[in-house]
Parts: structure tokens; sequence; C-alpha cells
């Protein structure tokens, strides 16, 4: 259901591709406000070589949609550990973005021992505790005739104690602002078919199908029985 004037781009085999074009002219880089709001989590840049890196590392692990199910956690705890820095499959892209939620409170709870809302979360980014996070990938690419940006959304994880305060709508605003800074044209994504609940958050902020993919087998074992080769290339 994507636009035509606007199709999304190609991707290889995987989950369905949700795209939305994206208005506004490339200015410079803006930095997000600072200021504490009432709920304590500020949204800011990734720093690093700090505590933001295990921080993420630990969020990404926790968030995770099969994080909570014994046995596919066991299956695909290589998808949800960094074994380099958290940012580097961003920093793969011409340019990036990753922006963190931090509960400040946490912080403040640290230094003065008082309670509050997150009292007994440990400190585990560099001036907070990381409650959410969301990667912005960036390259160029022909799209519709023409050379376009491109924005890659990936990441993008709340931790379950802070679900349903608006922490995933306001990251993702965030970085939808990033990217008109950057010059971007259209942001695409991939959900898992089975994520329903992900479907629907994206669809909310406009996003829309652009594609549908599955992955395909041939089983070389039984090549030679339909007149094939082992080593031929699939039809």
């Amino acid at each position: 259901c994507s636009s035509p004037a606007t199709p999304a781009p190609p991707a290889p085999c995987g989950p369905p591709c949700l795209a939305r074009p994206v208005q506004g002219r490339r200015t410079a880089m803006a930095p997000l406000a600072e200021e504490l709001p009432a709920d304590g989590i500020v949204l800011r840049p990734f720093r690093p070589g700090t505590a933001d890196d295990e921080g993420a590392k630990a969020l990404e692990a926790r968030a995770s949609q099969h994080a909570h199910n014994v046995l596919l956690k066991t299956l695909v705890k290589v998808h949800v550990k960094h074994l380099a820095a958290f940012d580097s499959k961003a920093r793969r892209y011409d340019d990036s973005v990753v922006l963190l939620a931090v509960d400040r409170r946490t912080a403040s709870a640290a230094t003065t021992g008082s309670g509050g809302p997150a009292a007994g979360m440990t400190t585990s980014g560099d001036d907070g505790f990381v409650c959410g996070c969301i990667c912005l990938g960036i390259k160029q690419a022909w799209l519709g005739g023409q050379v376009r940006r491109l924005g890659y959304v990936f990441d993008l994880r709340v931790h379950e104690d802070y679900q349903r305060g608006q922490i995933g709508t306001r990251l993702n605003e965030a970085v939808e602002q990033e990217a008109k800074r950057r010059g971007v044209n259209v942001l695409y994504l991939t959900v898992n078919t089975t994520n329903a609940r992900a479907r629907r958050f994206y669809e909310k902020h406009g996003y829309c199908i652009g594609s549908k993919r599955a992955l395909l087998f041939r089983p070389l074992l039984f090549a030679g029985s339909v007149g094939g080769r082992g080593d031929s290339a699939c039809p």
C-alpha cells in the first residue's frame, strides 16, 4: 500500500517492508532538547565509548520480542548480542543516527538515595537508565527513476517497565525529524509478519506496506532428480 509516487525501496528476502515518504528540506542538524521533562526521560544521541554502549546492549537483549521465550531466546540469542559496539551496524551506512531514551531520575535517585518510579533501577547509560533506543541508517539508492536518500529505521526498543508511556512514539518522531534534517526522502523498515503490535504501531505513524517477502529454499540434495545440477543457480 505504498504511494505510487514513492515506491518502497527494494530489499533482500525477509519480513514485510514498510515505507513512508519524508517531507521537508535538508537543514543543519539541530541538537535534541536537553531540558528535563516531567517524566524525567530525555531523548539524546548515543555517546560512543561510554556507558551508553552496555546500557543499549542490555536493553536490546531484554526488549527483544523473543526475550521472554526460553526456546526462541536460545535459538536467536546471536541476534540480540553485539560482539562489537552497539552502533556498529548504524555506522556501516553513509550516515546514521542512534538515539537513546534515558531516565535521568535513576541518576538522581542513586545520588540522593530517594525512592520513586525509577527506584531500584541501576544506572546503565552515561547519565541515567537507558529505557529506549532507535537507529537510522541513511544511504543513497536509485528509486523512482532518480537517486534518492533512503533512511532505514531499525532497533526501536522500549524497556517493558516503560512501555505505554509514549516513549516509542517520541523516539520515532525524533528520528523522523533527524531524517528530515539530513535530507532523507523515504523512510523504510522491516517488521516480522507475526509482530502485529509493531505493525499497528508503524501503520499508526503513517507507514504502509511496501513489499512482502518470504525466504525461498531449494533442497540441493534432490536437485538431480528434477533435471538440475547441485551447483546450478536457482531458476
